[in-house]
């Protein structure tokens, strides 16, 4: 992972050397919602076995192994019930870091991800370990020192991964060059925003001074120019890895999101049958047009009166 849930609040807490716990768990600070974290892994745990749930019912899944897990995670609730623990004393739990370098739980973990016996839906361990050799294959052909940047960018613009003759074979490749270009494009707006409210903010304020505060940092231009700019996310029909283009690159955070969006929004239409529903998906995403290239090609409607702005100005 190229970086831990939550990594932008949770660093920014840890100050002369002490995480202070009970202000990050205060009402608001973090997690809003009342089961914490729950939603975005729930649908996860619930495919491999780990729970079985219903409404608001949850119990152990198949899967689980309680002892293991207490194993694995000790110390953790000691922790979390602490108002405030030093840095130096996490570094004592290493077992507990999310690289899993020393995790306790990777050979449960490895079992429950990749069976010896299939249970259950034959498709989905299908895809599940067509991943894991296309991720073993990619580390084969190109060693990488940085898995989450490096390996999603050959995936979607080097030649070879489009000739490799084991990983032609693997059908879950399409699907995956869709995920990682919806992870760029989403990774832009959450940047942009965090970039907004973060950086640019010092509290609550009207939706027009957000658009001030982005049109300051964006270039003196016309639209139309700006975007003309911007390398293509596709040329002669091949993906290309367009937004890490050094001029990209050399922009400022606001302005450099915003090409991020407009690149990807920009391969709408252009990505085949197999790779398209992982990306621009219409039927999942009827009732969440805020993050799809689908709307306007990507450009949120603050930038766009913002670049008006600058045109008047």
């Amino acid at each position: 992972m190229s970086q831990a849930h939550g990594n932008d609040i949770i660093s920014a807490a840890m100050r002369n050397g002490e995480l202070n716990v009970a202000a990050l768990a205060a009402s608001g600070s973090y997690a809003q919602a009342t089961r914490g974290f729950l939603g975005p892994y729930l649908a996860s745990e619930r495919l491999l076995g780990l729970i079985t749930s219903g409404g608001n019912l949850m119990s152990p899944g198949p899967k689980s192994d309680e002892r293991r897990l207490k194993l694995a995670f000790d110390g953790l609730l000691d922790l979390a019930k602490m108002d405030s623990v030093s840095c130096n004393a996490l570094e004592g739990y290493s077992s507990l870091c999310l690289c899993g370098q020393h995790a306790l739980e990777r050979s449960w973990l490895r079992s429950v991800m990749f069976p010896t016996q299939l249970l259950g839906d034959v498709a989905t361990h299908s895809r599940r370990t067509q991943t894991a050799l296309m991720l073993c294959r990619l580390i084969e052909m190109y060693e990488p020192d940085n898995l989450s940047l490096e390996l999603s960018r050959k995936l979607i613009a080097d030649s070879r991964t489009y000739t490799d003759d084991q990983l032609r074979q693997l059908e879950i490749l399409p699907a995956w060059r869709g995920v990682v270009l919806r992870r760029w494009y989403t990774w832009a707006w959450r940047d942009l925003w965090r970039w907004l409210v973060n950086e640019q903010m010092t509290g609550a304020v009207p939706i027009a001074q957000l658009q001030s505060a982005l049109s300051e940092h964006l270039p003196n231009q016309k639209l139309s120019s700006f975007r003309k700019e911007l390398p293509d996310g596709v040329e002669k029909g091949r993906l290309v890895d367009a937004e890490y283009d050094p001029a990209i690159g050399s922009l400022k955070t606001g302005p450099r999101n915003l090409a991020w969006l407009m690149v990807g929004a920009g391969r709408v239409g252009q990505l085949s049958d197999h790779m398209a529903p992982y990306f621009e998906s219409t039927e999942r995403e009827r009732r969440n047009y805020e993050l799809t290239p689908l709307v306007d090609e990507g450009l949120p409607e603050p930038a766009k009166r913002s670049f008006s702005a600058r045109r008047r100005a």
